[in-house]
């Protein structure tokens, strides 16, 4: 997901990844999840076969501990800000974890096209060698709006094709 901003000062692009589920629509999966195996298992408890109920639990775990892993994952989001002739990226899941500040005159946009037609771009944000790759998490159109949205903030842009060759 692309968000674009405007302020008085400057601009700023939100990136974040997709998010079909809520914690709490996870919760309700784990809670529709254990209600079918509970019921499973009372029809195994009612013949006397009671060892069903640890593997039961261990189930209901797993489940919520890998969504629970998921969703952490997809709480990152990228700041990409410009302020004046400073650009600044700020990288984190709950607060800015990682900052990098550039002058904007000095940067600029490197785009690598894949081969493959669904494949999303690579967009890297450039300066002096340092490179800092933006919206790995995206989709192919969020990545088109990505790019547009930093060309249109006139950053000067340098694209690779499939082959590996500079176009631009």
């Amino acid at each position: 997901m692309v968000d674009t901003e405007r302020c008085n000062d400057g601009s700023r692009i939100i990136l974040r990844p997709n998010r079909s589920a809520s914690w709490q629509s996870n919760r309700r999966i784990i809670t529709t999840v254990a209600t079918v195996n509970l019921i499973i298992a009372s029809g195994f408890l009612a013949v006397g076969a009671w060892l069903i109920l640890p593997f039961m639990g261990l189930e209901i775990f797993l489940l919520w501990y890998l969504l629970r892993r998921v969703f952490d994952r997809l709480q990152i989001q990228q700041i990409v800000s410009i302020n004046g002739d400073q650009l600044r990226v700020e990288t984190g899941r709950f607060c800015a974890e990682h900052r990098r500040c550039w002058p904007r005159t000095e940067s600029s946009i490197l785009v690598t096209e894949q081969q493959h037609p669904w494949t999303p771009l690579e967009i890297h944000l450039c300066h002096h060698g340092e490179t800092l790759r933006l919206g790995a998490f995206l989709n192919k159109d969020d990545c088109q709006k990505l790019l547009l949205a930093l060309r249109q903030l006139g950053l000067p842009l340098r694209q690779f094709g499939a082959n590996g060759e500079l176009n631009a």
